[in-house]
């Protein structure tokens, strides 16, 4: 047996899935198309640059950044942020689109806009951005993704039973 580590965004990861090139994928849930098993929420907060005005707040609301220059994630997160906005009827001034996240990061940092990012991508140490907390929270779901969990391969199989087993102490 092979491992192959592929990367991509959401889209090319389920298409994978789908087409056979990859038995598994991580991916966020829920998906109508993939099969699969739950392993973590993983929250979304808002990032702003240290010296903005936003920065000293305990949190923040998607309507309080909606009018400011914002840098939307693109690796996938586009699409459950872009949902968000548009369910409090909010359009965000979108400035720039980036795939990267140590772009994105930069970016803030050195005060070209705000964004919104999953924990998961924060790295440990960010000195000139402020990390504050969404009102009401947000969050994606991540998952490990297969065409069918009954027609899986015996190593996939025993492969999400021990993702299973791992995934509370993540």
């Amino acid at each position: 047996m092979q491992t192959k580590l592929y990367e991509g965004s959401y889209q090319e990861i389920k298409e994978w899935v789908r087409s056979g090139v990859v038995d598994v994928g991580f991916h966020v849930w829920p998906d109508d198309e993939l099969e699969g098993i739950l392993l973590m929420t993983d929250a979304l907060h808002a990032v702003v640059p240290a010296h903005h005005p936003l920065a000293k707040e305990p949190s923040l609301t998607l309507e309080q950044l909606a009018s400011e220059s914002f840098l939307m994630p693109m690796a996938g997160c586009h699409l459950l942020i872009g949902a968000e906005f548009a369910k409090t009827g909010l359009t965000p001034n979108v400035s720039y689109e980036i795939a990267d996240n140590t772009t994105i990061l930069a970016m803030v940092e050195s005060g070209v806009g705000v964004t919104v990012v999953p924990s998961l991508t924060l790295p440990a140490q960010l000195p000139d951005v402020a990390v504050i907390e969404i009102t009401p929270p947000l969050s994606r779901q991540i998952g490990l993704a297969v065409r069918s969990l009954r027609e899986a391969p015996p190593a996939v199989r025993a492969f999400l039973r021990e993702a299973e087993r791992i995934a509370p102490t993540l």
